[in-house]
């Protein structure tokens, strides 16, 4: 949990960002990631907006389970493999070709139960992140 982190590196040392707000305002939030780091906050990387590792709904699933297959036996008995894959972006042609472009949404059902499973859990969360700046 994040106490830990806490505790070992000490509260100003722990920079806490939500998902959400990274989504919404990615800027934004390099800017005071960037203040974090104590680092030059008006720099803006040309990818910001880009998806880097978009996960995707397959349209063969069949292909999605020999690609999983196949990153297993690359990655433990040809590992050079795996940096060919990455260096000539092969990942990226086999997600463009595969995505079926459908969004995994949430019923708003499913959105309040996960809410009410966690929501002890995001007090706690939230209430270690304040207890300090009061």
């Amino acid at each position: 949990m994040i106490s830990n982190y806490l505790d070992t590196f000490g509260k100003e040392n722990v920079l806490v960002l939500s998902h959400e707000e990274i989504l919404s305002d990615p800027k934004k939030e390099m800017q005071v990631l960037f203040n974090f780091l104590e680092i030059d906050s008006n720099f803006v990387p040309s990818n910001i907006h880009k998806k880097t590792s978009p996960s995707i709904i397959p349209r063969f699933q069949i292909l999605e389970d020999l690609r999983v297959k196949l990153f297993v036996l690359f990655h433990r008995y040809f590992p050079f493999g795996i940096t060919f894959i990455r260096r000539y972006r092969i990942a990226e042609v086999y997600r463009t070709f595969n995505d079926s472009n459908k969004q995994l949404k949430f019923s708003s059902q499913s959105l309040e139960l996960l809410n009410r499973y966690y929501k002890e859990d995001q007090k706690k969360v939230f209430n270690l992140l304040i207890e300090d700046d009061e």
